[in-house]
């Protein structure tokens, strides 16, 4: 039988052998590598995100070679205004005059470019039919061109207005008016009865209803528009006062006022 003082120095011992072991864990713990700090290769690190310089880079390496490059425009340049889409854009005239059965009722000219204005390339786009160009403050679409990988094809010379008879008549009125406020330009009307129907053969004395439906859609236009319009309802004949833009206006609806195409020139 174990004696007291047996007992407890048994027991002092067990203590010290159990505090051994605690501290000996305590001691090991920080040298176990920290598993959660370590990233896990079955989860997607995000890829590195390219430098600014990268970008401009790559922007670069993908713009066309014509761009930064000059266009001087070979003939008057119409800016038209889309009033549905609310977009504008760059015709050259000669473009609007080989397309004259379009009415395009939704399309008014709001500007126009003489010849030789010089515009900046701005974007060309493989297969487009337009490239971005800069003039003065704006960007806007220039048609009449076909872009390919390496050029830009400028459709338009400066022979397309001249070989077109009804072209050239209203682009030299256009350019003469450009360089003043107010031009006075006669032009001479097609009779067409109301059904809309042109009678180009017919001579005056005109019937009342064809001279009232010949006239009226002019006559709408200079009510809400700054054009002055001076009519001789016998001769179907009048004399169109305003601006460039506004005679203009009538060329690109030329048409739609029933006026002839090569009828037309300087009255001031």
């Amino acid at each position: 039988m174990k004696t007291p003082r047996l007992l407890l120095t048994q027991l002092l011992q067990l203590t010290a052998l159990i505090l051994l072991v605690a501290i000996s864990g305590c001691q090991r713990l920080p040298s176990q590598p920290n598993t959660a700090a370590q990233p896990d290769p079955a989860i997607q690190q995000p890829a590195a995100q390219p430098s600014t310089s990268d970008m401009k880079q790559r922007s670069k390496a993908k713009q066309h070679p014509s761009v930064g490059s000059r266009y001087t425009a070979p003939e008057l340049l119409l800016v038209l205004h889309d009033t549905h889409s609310n977009e504008r854009t760059l015709q050259p005239i000669s473009r609007r005059a080989r397309m004259l059965s379009h009415t395009q009722s939704a399309i008014q000219v709001v500007g126009v470019l003489p010849v030789g204005t010089e515009l900046e390339v701005i974007e060309a786009k493989r297969d487009a039919q337009h490239v971005l160009v800069r003039h003065q403050d704006q960007l806007i679409p220039l048609q009449g061109v076909r872009v390919s990988d390496t050029e830009v094809q400028w459709l338009v010379t400066s022979d397309e207005c001249t070989q077109l008879s009804h072209c050239q008549p209203w682009q030299q009125q256009i350019q003469r008016c450009l360089a003043k406020s107010h031009c006075q330009t006669f032009v001479q009307f097609i009779p067409t009865d109301g059904n809309g129907s042109a009678h180009p053969g017919h001579r005056p004395p005109f019937k009342p209803e064809w001279i009232k439906a010949t006239l009226a859609p002019a006559r709408q236009y200079a009510t809400r528009s700054a054009l002055q319009l001076d009519v001789d309802p016998v001769m179907l004949e009048a004399i169109a006062t305003g601006s460039a833009v506004e005679v203009a206006q009538l060329f690109f609806h030329q048409r739609h006022f029933h006026l002839k195409g090569d009828v037309v020139y300087a009255a001031d």
